[in-house]
């Protein structure tokens, strides 16, 4: 039976997912009376084999217990710690660097062992992109309930401790079943979905109060919440009254081995982009979507006025971008091209400036671009727009870069200094950046894990 109408909208989130589990499982007493923990727990034999199954049949070809993870500890039974992904790690997104940067540098932990379970707009894509050496199974987007089978298998295999999810649903997904296992969740939570969906114009108000009921629901009841910035942590805490303790801040960020500042590959690669004697000025990653790229073009246009520069546009997004600036720009004065994101570094050790400059939205004041970080560990110094999560306020405080005015106007004599001590920049950027890697957050890792007794 449905909760009484004019109940809490969390409350029928809660009761729905509830009688979802119930009903996949087929546990005996599967109405709300149900009190027996033992029989809770208990799942069909046909379902936890269909989950061995699956994850059997992993790219791994090994379960949790019998492979480990590098960096596992051998003395002792380890917990399982559950990344848990429902999204989009097929393509290259800053997603998908948060996912896999967190999965690889801080989920890897003496003690417990890792496993990723992917939900995937495209599993088969997946397979061909992503290598990672941890065991993992990835599923359609679609086949949202087989998370439940999955996780049962896991839990017959080793004690799940830890659900590392990902973003609003895959933490709701977590939540659903955590009465049955008794792990802790951990929402890694990327940004405000209920105002992101409205502007990228996928619902109407009924959607965003839904989402809202599901973002509050989600962020009260799960056990510690990570936040990309001080200022979404700030929004939360606010909003639903979280406490401090429950909070961490872990902005997205770059992999500190990848991305370095090198002066020999940078004057390999601008011989090979014949810009040598340019201002090179970089964009990287999506064009169009969370940025303006009328702004980008009247920035670089200026700054074009007063010094030799060239844009260079790093995108999969290659023909469109490159018809809309050959439409903006003059002819020989920018380059796209197309990169792995092993790729990135390359280009951006050949530019001299990084460019972050996107639209005004409430979900971007609280964001974390991962390209920031990836700029200044490359050496970049950036031209940011206002409220960009706290990276805007960083830019003016370190002086590793320079805010853009709506209207495209910034303080240009800080090209002069950039140009008159290129290599001095770099290396303030490279240490401002060296504060902005996964490895720099291992020690917040470490003790958001331990405050909830998960050492196993």
């Amino acid at each position: 039976m449905l909760p009484e109408s004019g109940t809490n909208p969390e409350d029928v989130l809660v009761h729905v997912a509830r009688r979802l589990v119930l009903a996949y499982f087929k546990i005996p007493g599967s109405d709300s009376s149900t009190k027996c923990h033992r029989h809770r727990r208990a799942a069909s034999k046909k379902d936890v084999a269909s989950a061995n199954e699956d994850i059997s049949r992993s790219k791994c070809r090994h379960s949790p217990r019998t492979r480990r993870c590098r960096c596992s500890s051998e003395d002792r039974e380890p917990l399982l710690n559950i990344v848990l992904s429902y999204g989009d790690l097929s393509r290259q997104t800053g997603f998908r660097t948060r996912v896999l940067g967190e999965l690889l540098t801080l989920d890897c932990q003496p003690g417990i062992e890792t496993f990723l379970l992917a939900f995937d707009r495209n599993p088969s894509e997946f397979e061909k992109t992503v290598c990672i050496d941890v065991p993992y199974r990835v599923f359609n987007r679609s086949a949202m309930m087989k998370f439940y089978p999955a996780m049962a298998g896991l839990a017959r295999q080793s004690r799940i401790g830890l659900v590392h999810a990902h973003n609003l649903y895959s933490a709701a997904l977590a939540l659903s079943a955590r009465w049955l296992h008794g792990y802790k969740v951990i929402l890694d939570y990327h940004g405000r979905v209920p105002e992101e969906y409205m502007f990228l114009g996928k619902g109407g108000k009924g959607s965003q109060k839904v989402l809202e009921a599901l973002e509050r629901w989600v962020v009260r009841n799960s056990d510690h919440v990570i936040a990309v910035s001080q200022k979404l942590a700030d929004y939360v805490a606010e909003r639903y009254g979280i406490s401090s303790t429950k909070m961490s801040v872990i902005p997205c960020c770059a992999d500190q081995k990848t991305f370095t500042w090198e002066v020999a590959r940078r004057e390999s690669v601008r011989r090979s982009l014949n810009v040598s004697d340019k201002l090179v000025c970089a964009h990287v990653g999506s064009f169009f979507e969370w940025y303006e790229p009328h702004l980008l073009v009247r920035v670089f246009n200026g700054i074009r006025s007063r010094f030799d520069a060239h844009l260079l546009v790093v995108s999969s997004e290659m023909e469109r971008i490159r018809a809309y600036l050959a439409a903006h720009l003059a002819e020989g004065s920018f380059t796209v091209v197309e990169a792995l994101h092993r790729q990135i570094p390359d280009f951006l050790n050949a530019s001299d400036l990084g460019l972050l400059l996107l639209r005004s939205a409430p979900n971007i004041k609280t964001s974390s671009p991962a390209k920031f970080s990836e700029y200044l560990n490359c050496g970049l110094p950036v031209l940011i727009t206002p409220d960009v999560g706290d990276f805007s306020a960083l830019i003016e405080k370190e002086r590793v870069g320079a805010i853009v005015r709506e209207d495209g106007e910034f303080e240009m004599d800080f090209l002069d200094r950039v140009i008159a001590a290129r290599e001095d920049y770099a290396a303030r950027c490279s240490a401002v950046g060296r504060r902005l890697t996964w490895e720099a957050y291992r020690t917040t890792w470490s003790e958001i894990i331990e405050s909830h007794g998960l050492r196993g």
